[in-house]
Parts: C-alpha cells; structure tokens; sequence
C-alpha cells in the first residue's frame, strides 16, 4: 500500500512539472507566487505588500522607508484591463533604484532610478509636485505585477526619512502632449518629457478599444491631464470636425451608432483644455499659477470602428 501511494505521489509530482515546462505562463505563475524572485537584479526575503486594484485615482503611501540599506519595498498590485500603469516614487532623502515585474510572464517590465531632486520642504509639500517628477508610464495588460523599491548602490539611507509611493492604472491614452519619451531599454516604460515649461501634460483616453467596438457601443471619451487636475481646466470637444455642444467637461459620452459615416471607420477626436481656474498651492500664494498662463492646448488622435 505504501509502495502505490509513493508511485501516485511520484506521478502527480511529474505532472505538474510537465505543465510548468509545457505551459510558460503556468510556469512563470508557479515560480512567482510568493513574489520573492529577483527584480531588477535585486532578491527579497520577505513577500510583497498586497496592495489591490489601483484604479485611475491610484494607491498612495508616503511613509514608506527603508530600515537598512540592503532592505527591499515591494508592492503587488492586479491589472484587470489592458492599460497603462502611473508609477511615481519620490520625495526620498537618497537615491532608489526602482524595477516593474511581471508575473504573468515571469519576466523585468522596466527598472530604472529615481535620484534625489532638492529634498527640500518646499518640493515635499507642495501638492503639485507630487506626481510631477520622475513618474513612469508603463503599458500593462491583465495580470499581477510587483513594483520594486530599494536603495541605490551606496545611498546613505536615513530610515526616519519616509519616501511617497503611488501607483495608478487607468485606461491608455491614446495621444499626449508634450508626449512621453521612450525608455531605449524597456519598450513598455515610458517618462515625463526632461522639460516641460507647461508642467502639465494632456492626452485622451477612448474606452472601449477599437477591438470591441460595434454599432450598439456606448463610448467614452476623457481628458487625461498630468498632473491630474483636470477640475483646473474648460475643454472643448470634436468628433470628426464638429465641436460637441454644451460639452466642457473632462469625459463625453457618446453611442458609436451616432458617430458620422466616415471612409473606413477612422474617425477623429480633438480635445482643447484651456487653463480657467488657477491651481492654488496649498503651502504659499506665491506659488499659485494658472495652467498654460490662461490659453489652451490641443491634443488629436484618431480611432478606427466599424464602417
């Protein structure tokens, strides 16, 4: 009896392992799952922080910090639809090198560093700031990822220092401007422009894809705004050359059935946002500015739907 149940034992054994080597996302769910293998380069001993289902508004925590300098922060989080991943991790007192895992495919979505910028009072508190610097774009598809946060090769880390970690995923935009610059390593990581005299960015988004477009769609089509103060702008809306009447809000809803007939089903969405209400910065008036000085911007992209 003991003898058959060591055989039945041995048989399952040599079929998971059969599936793990045959099945790559299988393999790569099997090794991953207590999200200990190494980002980036860098190994973990202790299982990631299961952080849920950011949604656009994003998980925030800025009282992370590192009690010792060969310490690693991981955060889990899940991706329900293809889209776009914000990470920003700033407002540190030390240089932190930072890594995107995947695993779904087992595999480095991007890594990169985020050095220092000021440290001052001024650059921590003033909200603005916030998502401005070092925040990264990462195109993402259904799954479960881990971001991963450790000190830079011979930081002096000061574990009462906290640094702020957010992580938003919202649907992509599918124009932006100024745009995003493309990592050369890492084709899914994209960062803020190095200059940007507009401190703010503005893109739409357009829900649902074009892969599942039909007559009976409802769409819906939004102002994408970095920072995300899109409450500080009027925007204006056309679909296909024709503006949207009594539209200025950041999100339109329209039926694709409603939409014009054009050649080939590619139709055309140009969102303008003007600067109409000053941000006020929470600390000092000094600070306060009006997006874009009080004029516009605008952003066009195209969309293809059944003819």
């Amino acid at each position: 009896m003991q003898i058959r149940r060591l055989v039945q034992r041995l048989a399952l054994v040599g079929v998971v392992t059969t599936l793990a080597w045959t099945d790559p996302n299988l393999a790569g769910e099997a090794h991953s799952q207590d999200g200990l293998q190494p980002i980036c380069g860098a190994p973990a001993v202790t299982p990631p922080m299961a952080i849920g289902q950011p949604g656009a508004d994003g998980w925030v925590s800025d009282k992370e910090a590192l009690a010792s300098p060969g310490e690693v922060r991981r955060y889990r989080f899940t991706v329900k639809d293809p889209g776009t991943a914000y990470v920003y991790v700033g407002d540190q007192w030390y240089d932190l090198n930072l890594g995107i895992f995947s695993i779904k495919t087992n595999s480095d979505v991007g890594c990169w560093n985020v050095t220092t910028r000021g440290t001052s009072t001024e650059s921590e508190r003033r909200k603005v700031q916030f998502v401005r610097p070092d925040e990264r774009a990462i195109s993402v598809e259904p799954g479960d990822y881990v971001l991963n946060a450790r000190a830079a090769d011979g930081a002096a880390i000061d574990p009462s220092r906290p640094f702020t970690v957010r992580i938003a995923v919202g649907p992509r935009v599918c124009a932006l401007v100024p745009s995003n610059t493309q990592d050369a390593q890492y084709p899914d990581l994209t960062n803020k422009p190095a200059d940007n005299p507009d401190i703010f960015q503005v893109g739409v988004s357009i829900q649902p894809d074009e892969g599942k477009l039909n007559q009976f769609a409802l769409m819906s089509f939004n102002a994408y705004t970095s920072p995300p103060y899109t409450d500080l702008f009027d925007f204006t809306w056309e679909l296909d050359g024709k503006v949207v009447p009594n539209e200025v809000g950041p999100t339109i809803l329209k039926p694709y059935a409603d939409l014009p007939k054009v050649p080939v089903g590619l139709h055309t969405v140009k969102l303008t946002a003007k600067g109409a209400r000053e941000y006020k910065d929470p600390t000092e008036s000094i600070y306060n500015f009006t997006p874009f000085n009080g004029e516009s911007r605008t952003v066009i992209c195209q969309f293809r739907g059944p003819a």
